[in-house]
């Protein structure tokens, strides 16, 4: 679950503002400066509000209100400063309903906040965007809601922000740094609450410099309580990070939420010419005979009951729901059924599947079904054969979900994706069929017309920049001969495609594309810096079979392939490329003279560093101009 939320109490229903509260809708009353906004975004690219407004949209009332008048619960929200309950973490079974848990505390805590000197803020650790909800990121998230919910920013994050923009490429916020920054911020509040969502969906990396910043933070602050939630086996990690007395609480949904929950299910049946009494009450029975503490495999079970569009089909499939049928089962039985439905759908679905669960990064429903119209083998867009979101909804049966305020399309659930990572058989060659498909959209008339002064990607073509900045992933995990064909016939025009551009400017080294102007087109940006800039070997190799091809032309960022496969830490164009007769080490960049083992270094690519100083070539003292 994404990103991070700091709330306003009046967002969440009752009460009114006040400014140590985050707005949901982030319509907050501070006049800020031209430069604000980048500090913010240096801060964190996570957004704070917007996965919360989607849960909550999607949360059923009343549905887990219950936990919020328990003992454990009261004692944390309630405790006083220093106590052994200042972190509580509830643990619970995969689909139980945590993040919905999380919400009502959330939505809580900010009416409970009205008028007081209190902030909320809040992480939802999402799976399918983990590598973008790094430490630094998620501190920095809530860093962000904190200043926000403040009104003004501490002048030591400015200074630390120019002081980053004077560095070479710039860079973003330490760990320290941004401990630094929250505690300077909470001081100024009597209270804050941080709840933390889903935890075990963050890259296990990840969890001791998170987890133990946070406990740093509530050892240095004072006011601060943490909320925690995850599956039941992240307790020894919280054990560990928290050597106190944290408080757990073993989260089981009520039956009553469960059975108030198939009951709207019931409600919201469109096929009222298949539902009976007769089948209502066989329902519910059935369910109540069977209950399961997961949300999500009840909603599934009764799924697959409802998707049958006659009554006689119906009350065979309710046969079949037994208390056996595992999550597992579940998510079997509705691929089957996806699989069963009319060749257009069944296709649909399953591309669309195979791209939410392989995707380098969240897609946003217009891209994904721009993505979904392209046919291979053509030389233009066809703008009818691009399928609605609702389409796309209908024909996966459930298992995916558009988030209603950024329009973001996700599986249903991490369980789902964890069901494909051991099924890998589902898919066949998804990220070569994906490189394909960027590639043939990049290769587009329409795009090829598009100018390489732009740097971003027109309304009209909302897959071009998803293809720009990530054809080249997907291209290094798998590559087949149609990939390698599409790629040199987009490196014909390279230098001069938006594509190029765009990638450039996506990257997070931004500093330095702006120091080069925004509206420059990527001269000298070529195929073989595109390839060492993504690491892909068996491309580089294809495009070597050309005589006499130059790779050590410097581009218009001052870099040569070198630099830039030593910047990104790809060893093995490296290893190739330094096998070429106008190969150089040793040339530096232009813009701040430096080699490619400087690069490396500076970016912490330790097996770069190593194997270019055992090599007779590279000289760590070159003076070399480019």
């Amino acid at each position: 679950m994404t990103s991070s939320a700091h709330l306003r109490p009046s967002d969440t229903g009752t009460g009114t503002g006040h400014k140590n509260s985050f707005n949901v809708t982030n319509s907050y009353n501070t006049t800020y400066v031209d430069e604000e906004p980048k500090i913010l975004q240096w801060l964190s690219p996570l957004e704070p509000r917007v996965r919360h407004q989607d849960v909550r949209t999607r949360r059923m009332e009343g549905v887990g209100e219950w936990f919020l008048q328990t003992e454990e619960f009261l004692n944390w929200r309630d405790g006083k400063d220093g106590d052994d309950a200042a972190v509580l973490f509830c643990s619970g079974a995969p689909g139980a309903g945590k993040t919905y848990l999380s919400s009502v505390v959330i939505d809580s805590l900010c009416n409970q906040a009205v008028g007081k000197n209190v902030a909320v803020a809040c992480i939802y650790s999402d799976f399918q965007t983990q590598k973008e909800q790094t430490p630094e990121n998620m501190l920095g998230a809530l860093v962000k809601q904190i200043v926000r919910a403040l009104g003004s920013i501490p002048s030591e994050i400015n200074e630390a922000f120019q002081n980053a923009k004077g560095q070479v490429g710039g860079r973003g916020p330490l760990i320290p740094e941004l401990v630094k920054f929250l505690k300077t911020s909470l001081a100024r509040l009597d209270r804050a609450y941080i709840c933390i969502d889903a935890v075990d969906e963050c890259l296990a990396k990840h969890l001791p410099k998170l987890l133990g910043s946070l406990y740093a933070l509530s050892q240095q602050c004072h006011g601060i309580r943490l909320f925690i939630t995850g599956r039941p086996h992240v307790q020894t990690d919280i054990k560990k990070y928290f050597p106190g007395d944290p408080r757990f609480f073993n989260f089981v949904p009520k039956r009553e939420d469960i059975i108030r929950y198939l009951e709207m299910m019931l409600d919201d049946d469109p096929e009222l010419d298949a539902m009976s009494p007769e089948l209502r009450a066989g329902i519910m029975k059935i369910a109540s005979e069977t209950i399961s503490e997961v949300f999500l495999l009840v909603s599934l079970r009764i799924a697959t009951i409802l998707e049958e569009t006659t009554l006689y089909k119906r009350q065979e499939q309710l046969k079949r729901v037994t208390d056996g049928f595992s999550l597992d089962d579940a998510y079997r039985a509705t691929l089957e059924r996806m699989e069963n439905q009319t060749a257009g759908k069944a296709k649909l679905g399953k591309a669309a599947l195979m791209w939410i669960s392989h995707s380098e990064r969240t897609m946003k429903a217009d891209e994904l079904c721009d993505a979904l119209g392209v046919e291979l083998k053509t030389a233009d867009v066809t703008h009818d054969n691009i399928p609605s979101a609702q389409t796309l909804l209908a024909s996966c049966l459930g298992l995916i979900t558009v988030d209603q305020e950024e329009s973001t399309v996700r599986l249903v659930h991490f369980t789902l994706q964890e069901y494909f990572d051991s099924h890998s058989e589902t898919f066949h060659n998804p990220y070569a069929k994906m490189a394909e498909v960027c590639l043939t959209y990049l290769n587009f008339d329409c795009v090829n017309k598009l100018p390489a002064t732009l740097n971003y990607a027109p309304s009209t073509t909302p897959f071009l920049k998803h293809a720009s900045c990530y054809w080249g992933v997907y291209a290094r995990h798998e590559t087949t001969d149609s990939v390698k064909s599409l790629a040199l016939q987009l490196f014909h025009r390279f230098g001069s495609h938006i594509s190029a551009k765009l990638l450039l400017y996506s990257d997070s080294d931004k500093w330095e594309i702006w120091a080069f102007g925004e509206e420059k087109e990527p001269k000298g940006f070529m195929g073989i810096h595109c390839v060492a800039y993504f690491g892909m070997d068996a491309i580089l190799n294809y495009l070597l079979e050309e005589k006499d091809l130059y790779v050590g032309g410097i581009d218009f960022c001052g870099r040569t392939p070198l630099i830039w496969a030593a910047s990104n830490g790809h060893e093995g164009i490296i290893k190739i490329l330094l096998g070429r007769k106008n190969a150089n080490p040793n040339t530096k960049d232009a813009k701040y003279g430096r080699t490619m083992l400087s690069w490396a270094a500076e970016r912490g690519h330790s097996r770069v560093v190593k194997m270019l100083l055992e090599r007779d070539e590279v000289n760590p003292e070159s003076q070399t101009k480019p």
